[in-house]
């Protein structure tokens, strides 16, 4: 009997070619996400439970595809005190202050160190969270605003 036949890699640039936009990045939870993790997992023989990782880097490589199809720019530079709604460690949504201390061009991701998610600038802990470029904002947006 023969080996079974895996389909074709999903190709993610033609996926963001076709059904992409410049203002929605693609999600973790998407089919071409799960079908690049199977296909990466039956490639390599992984085992089950390695699926969880293998999905993380399809969606970092389909993030990537995005970005370089798009031409997606930071809007903000490094050192930019900002804002942003996120998770703190309790995973509750909390609306922190922070600064721009990095950023991934490839993933369209500002690095944000914010004191009050934890982070530490030398010593044991976090440095930064990798935090999506639509979801921050300057900090003086904010302030723009109840002077208006």
């Amino acid at each position: 009997m023969d080996a079974p036949r895996l389909h074709a890699l999903p190709d993610p640039d033609r996926f963001v070619a076709a059904r992409t936009t410049p203002r929605r990045r693609p999600s973790l939870g998407l089919p071409i996400v799960r079908d690049m993790a199977a296909h990466a997992l039956a490639q390599r023989g992984g085992a089950p439970e390695d699926f969880t990782v293998e999905r993380l880097r399809a969606h970092d490589r389909l993030v990537a595809a995005w970005v370089a199809h798009h031409g997606i720019q930071p809007a903000l530079a490094y050192g930019a005190a900002i804002r942003v709604v996120t998770n703190d460690r309790a995973w509750n949504r909390v609306e922190v202050e922070g600064e721009i201390v990095g950023i991934d061009l490839v993933h369209g991701k500002y690095r944000v160190f914010s004191e009050a998610l934890g982070h530490v600038r030398s010593g044991p802990g976090p440095r930064f969270r990798a935090i999506p470029y639509e979801d921050v904002r300057p900090a003086a947006e904010d302030g723009e605003r109840a002077a208006a």
